[in-house]
């Protein structure tokens, strides 16, 4: 784990020298690559590795702790009141050797506010996705009841993607690219394609997404 005093030295001068002074800071204690453009806000960041990209930004009173890898590509946006976590350095998940404990949010993808990320193993935003709303939970690990022991599979979320509000995303899925998934699904798989609209529990493909949405032809992340 990052050194405790580095992060308490980080969560007493933070509150004081605003983002440029936490952006010097993250660098110079942790050794993380922040573009000098990138917003970081009083927040909690433990990542063994990190990089924020041209005006990506973390919120207010997000916690991200434990991960081995943070990635905010150009004009990535996490949220205010987060809770992400990983799992770096635990005993568990022995079988899945390739488990990689990282968070990865591609250019313009958002995380809004209140939601919570499980990245035991890695979650991958794609370009321009929202996570939005408030209470989603994207979780990549569980017990498996047959083997009696945890066990845990990456999730990704395709381009041009709308996450609704307090949906629950479990491990191993892939939602697809320029699709929609309503509002308190339940979503645990590969997806039946893209263009669709998900929803319900299981979540499964209910209609047509339109090709004309401009939501899903946008070149800047921001949505008025």
């Amino acid at each position: 784990m990052i050194a405790k005093s580095k992060i308490l030295v980080f969560l007493l001068l933070g509150p004081l020298i605003g983002s440029r002074g936490r952006r010097a800071l993250l660098r110079l204690l942790h050794g993380y690559d922040v573009h000098p453009s990138a917003h970081i806000g009083l927040a909690l960041i433990d990542s063994a590795r990190a990089s924020f990209g041209p005006d990506s930004k973390v919120g207010h009173f997000t916690i991200i702790r434990n991960l081995e890898e943070l990635v905010l590509a150009q004009d990535a946006r996490i949220g205010t009141f987060n809770w992400i976590y990983g799992a770096r350095g635990t005993h568990h998940f022995k079988k899945e050797g390739d488990r990689r404990s990282k968070l990865v949010l591609q250019r313009g993808a958002s995380v809004t506010s209140r939601h919570l990320i499980d990245c035991t193993d890695t979650v991958e935003i794609g370009s321009f996705s929202t996570v939005a709303g408030f209470r989603t939970q994207i979780l990549t690990h569980a017990i498996d009841i047959a083997e009696c022991r945890q066990s845990c599979e990456p999730v990704h979320i395709g381009s041009y993607c709308f996450i609704g509000t307090g949906c629950i995303i479990l491990k191993g899925s892939a939602f697809p690219d320029r699709s929609l998934l309503s509002a308190g699904s339940v979503f645990a798989s590969k997806g039946e394609g893209e263009w669709q609209l998900y929803r319900g529990n299981p979540a499964k493909a209910d209609r047509a997404v339109s090709k004309d949405s401009c939501y899903m032809h946008r070149k800047e992340p921001r949505v008025e």
